[in-house]
């Protein structure tokens, strides 16, 4: 069993914004597409914790929330993807970069 831990807690993000009602909204948006990415690809360990999710000033992960291949994605991805939303990234609720990299992460497995 892999050790748990917090990859993300929206409380990080809410907290260092003097903005927070702008800072939800830009949260909500990302999280919530990126929830919809790891629903729709089978990569959360319990998916019906996460089926009506909506609680976005609280929402936060750990690696034991994510399947082997979940986890896997998120090292590859997560840190790259909010430094693109941090540098301005216009669509945040794009999930290309988390696609390409499933797709590598998969077709190695096949």
């Amino acid at each position: 069993m892999k050790n748990d831990f917090v990859i993300y807690d929206a409380r990080w993000i809410l907290e260092a914004d003097p903005d927070m009602a702008s800072a939800l909204e830009r949260t909500r948006t990302y999280n919530e597409a990126l929830v919809k990415f790891l629903l729709g690809n089978g990569l959360f360990s319990c998916p019906d914790n996460w089926q009506e999710f909506d609680d976005w000033p609280h929402f936060a992960f750990s690696v034991s929330d994510l399947t082997e291949d979940g986890f896997e994605l998120v090292k590859r991805c997560h840190d790259k993807w909010l430094r693109s939303i941090d540098r301005g990234k216009k669509n945040l609720a794009d999930m290309t970069l988390w696609q390409r990299e499933l797709e590598k992460l998969r077709g190695a497995a096949h």
